[in-house]
């Protein structure tokens, strides 16, 4: 009874993302110790002999879901806190039936380097976790990473030793990249979202002013260029808000800052308001595509139809800027050539064409069905990320590169359950 109690208490905390050292906390110990009646446990005991258990059931479960399915993966890498190189491994079961279209973390570890070499043999490290040839190479169907060089690279080398493994680029990274692009081809725009962005950042008697001068509308945003489609956004917020910005930074001194010097003086440009229509009219659709591919489980035929959409949209655009985007979207796409394989399926599926099979004629028809909910980024392992993130916080750290699985697994599949 002991031994299950300890058992179920550290699972517990592990899934509800508690350090195991708050058990020594005198005011919870005799809480616990109060209603459940049983002794409370140091949390070195919890550590040494019930971690791992955890863990362990947890992988059970998966296992469990896993054999006998046709499955995706993703892999993606990331530094932590600590400046280690982590990788993760996520796997999710592909089926025509939406209910069991879930994922799970299989695998966290760091690497050494990053290089194809590693991310291939992280790959294989993964997929045999639990055990030598319990998931038959036959069964793993899709392959998404992002377009790095070295992802491309092994994708490419694990496809000769998959048989039937398709490996694409994640498409909300590509339309980040082609968003990155628009970027800078408006250096202007940037510069100006840039320092709006400092203006207000730990100023109180400048948002006080603001929020007296513009109450109904919100602070300029703060983007982060890694997360997709925040540049765009803030261009069409400037474009949106452009009077009343214009209006609270005429009532800022420039000495105060030269944040609010170089601001005022790109508003006075002749076209920077022509810049932010022109995004906003033929670019600002980028992000609401990327946010409805990170949504789980989409139909395949929503995914292509997301895709099939940027095409005519960016088409549609006129100019020199114009081209260069078309340019660099025709570029992206042409480094991901085994997506036409996913277009292909999503087309068989959907029934609009019946002479797609000779790109795919090494997969049954059973197994073309299963790629109804097929991902087509890596939303969920860049999901796993922030919640390993979330985990390793400042004043949690000292966790040894041979136990990170032990106490991510837990906590992240918490949520799959």
């Amino acid at each position: 009874m002991t031994k299950s109690f300890n058992l179920e208490l550290t699972s517990a905390f592990l899934s509800a993302d508690i350090s195991l050292c708050k058990i020594e906390n005198a005011e919870l110990k005799s809480f616990l110790r109060k209603y459940t009646r049983h002794h409370i446990p140091s949390e070195s005991l919890l550590r040494k002999c019930y971690l791992k258990l955890c863990y362990d059931n947890v992988m059970d479960k998966i296992k469990q879901k896993l054999v006998g399915r046709k499955l995706w993966v993703s892999i993606d890498e990331t530094t932590d806190s600590c400046g280690r190189g982590v990788a993760n491994c996520v796997v999710g079961v592909l089926s025509p039936n939406v209910e069991e279209c879930k994922s799970y973390l299989i695998n966290t570890a760091t690497l050494e380097s990053t290089n194809s070499n590693t991310i291939a043999q992280f790959f294989d490290d993964s997929l045999n976790i639990f055990g030598i040839k319990v998931l038959n190479k036959d069964d793993i169907l899709l392959l998404v990473t992002d377009a790095a060089p070295y992802m491309v690279k092994a994708g490419n080398g694990l496809t000769l030793l998959y048989p039937k493994l398709i490996h694409i680029t994640c498409l909300a990274h590509a339309l980040h990249r082609l968003s990155e692009q628009i970027r800078l081809n408006f250096p202007n725009v940037d510069l100006l979202i840039a320092n709006c962005k400092k203006i207000f950042i730990k100023a109180p008697k400048r948002i006080e002013i603001f929020k007296d001068n513009a109450p109904y509308i919100p602070l300029p945003p703060k983007p982060i260029i890694v997360r997709w489609g925040t540049w765009i956004n803030a261009a069409i917020y400037y474009n949106d808000n452009f009077e009343l910005v214009a209006n609270v930074l005429g009532k800022l001194d420039e000495e105060e800052a030269a944040s609010i010097a170089i601001t005022k003086k790109l508003l006075l440009l002749e076209n920077i308001r022509n810049e932010l229509i022109y995004i906003s009219s033929n670019y600002g659709f980028l992000p609401g595509l990327i946010e409805n591919l990170e949504k789980q489980n989409l139909h395949i035929c929503e995914s292509i139809v997301i895709y099939e959409k940027v095409w005519i949209n960016i088409c549609s655009a006129q100019g020199d800027i114009a081209k260069c985007i078309k340019n660099k979207l025709t570029a992206i796409f042409n480094k991901n050539g085994n997506f036409r394989k996913i277009e292909a399926i999503a087309k068989i599926i959907q029934g609009t064409n019946n002479n797609c099979m000779e790109a795919i004629n090494n997969l049954s028809n059973k197994e073309i069905l299963c790629f109804k909910y097929a991902p087509v980024t890596t939303s969920d392992v860049e999901r796993s990320f922030s919640r390993y993130k979330n985990l390793l916080r400042p004043n949690r750290q000292l966790i040894k590169d041979e136990n990170i699985s032990l106490y991510t697994i837990p906590y992240c599949n918490t949520f799959n359950e």
